[in-house]
This record gives structure tokens, sequence and C-alpha cells, in this order.
């Protein structure tokens, strides 16, 4: 009889421990998760970080050298070049993975082309590849880049 308690007991223990154990796991699981996810809010934030700061300065239109475009800070100024009846000024501006404005999709351009779309209230939405000192604009709805080089 003392050998039924021994074991009955045995197996409570390790009952009690296996419960313990298993909402412990649960318990280090929601926290990598929020950890996990507190990581990626922040790595999305470093992303828009870098590549804001990677874009700040002048740009200077390969084919055109009278266009540039001018990030200072989280604005934007379009130099066309000569004959502009108006100086531009800087606007805000925003970065997307889809343009919020129907009428300006770029249906035909695939996400490989480019890295991110630039929203602006005057030009809308500019789908821009990133590469060290270049940059891909494609402009209202073309499907042909616009090259620009960084000014140093």
């Amino acid at each position: 009889m003392r050998i039924f308690f021994v074991i009955l007991l045995s197996g409570m223990v390790l009952i009690h421990y296996a419960c313990n154990d298993k909402s412990a796991q649960n318990k280090n699981s929601l926290e990598t998760n929020d950890t996990n996810q507190s990581q990626t809010g922040d790595a999305e934030h470093t992303t828009y970080n870098n590549v804001v700061a990677s874009l700040q300065g002048t740009w200077k239109r390969t084919d055109y050298p009278y266009s540039t475009i001018v990030f200072d800070e989280k604005t934007v100024k379009f130099n066309e070049g000569e004959g502009e009846v108006e100086p531009p000024e800087f606007e805000a501006f925003e970065f997307t993975d889809a343009c919020p404005k129907a009428d300006q999709l770029h249906t035909e351009l695939s996400k490989e082309r480019y890295d991110f779309i630039l929203v602006t209230d005057t030009q809308g939405c500019l789908p821009i590849k990133l590469h060290a000192d270049t940059m891909k604009m494609y402009y209202h709805k073309s499907i042909d880049a616009t090259l620009y080089t960084k000014e140093n």
C-alpha cells in the first residue's frame, strides 16, 4: 500500500511540474512574440529613417542637369529646370508600398522595379528605386525610369 501512495504522489508531482513548465513556456512564447513585434516595428521605423537619411540632399537628373530634386528633412522640392513660371517650393512627402490615389496607379510596373512609392500633393505617386548614390524615379504611369545621381 505504501508503494501505491509513493507512485501516486510521484505522479502528482510530475503532473504539477509538467503543467508549470508548459505555462512557463507559454509565457516565454508570449514574451518572445511581444519582443519580435516590437523589434519588427523598430526595424520598420529604422528602415524608414534610413531611407529618409539616404535621400537627404540634392539629386541631379542625368539626362537634363537643370532638373533636380532636393530632399530636406521630411520635405521635397522638384526643380523642373529652365522656364519655370513659379519657383518650386518644398512640400511634405510620405512613403507607401501602394499608391493611395487610384487614378495614378502604375499597374504595369512590377514591384521588383521599385523599392517604395514617394507620395506628394503636387507630384502624386512616384515609384522609386534607390541604389547607393543613384535613384530611379518613375513619373506618372511611365514604365521608363528617370535616372538621378546624388550631388556631393
